[in-house]
């Protein structure tokens, strides 16, 4: 003796459907979420090299003894979100106009590539 097959019905259909979608979404942002994990440091190693390489080419890396991306002057709210290096030796800062003119210049142009893809 076989058992009639029952037809799925519409509800049944579309519940079957949505918990397998459901179960894909679970498993796949999982996965991205693993590979984020698994890639930050080495992205934000790289962001950080772009930036000290972007500010090596305006200061001189022998005229400051501090971290310049850890020791920053934060500007008023503008649409780049600005930061200043703020070059010290021995615990004084190096600000004169020219260096001031530069390091903004490098700062504007680190800020504004790096939040490029937020202003689109």
């Amino acid at each position: 003796m076989t058992h009639p097959v029952k037809p799925y019905t519409a509800t049944s259909m579309a519940t079957r459907t949505a918990v397998i979608l459901f179960l894909f979404t679970i498993v796949f942002t999982a996965a991205l979420a693993g590979v984020y994990l698994l890639t930050k440091p080495s992205i934000d190693a790289s962001a950080e090299i772009k930036k000290m390489r972007t500010i090596g080419e305006v200061l001189p890396v022998g005229s400051y003894d501090n971290e310049l991306l850890k020791d920053t002057l934060v500007l008023p709210p503008t649409t780049y979100r600005p930061s200043i290096a703020d070059a010290k030796r021995a615990n004084r800062p190096l600000w004169s106009s020219k260096a001031w003119l530069a390091t903004a210049t490098a700062a504007r142009s680190v800020c504004s590539s790096a939040f490029a893809p937020m202003a689109r």
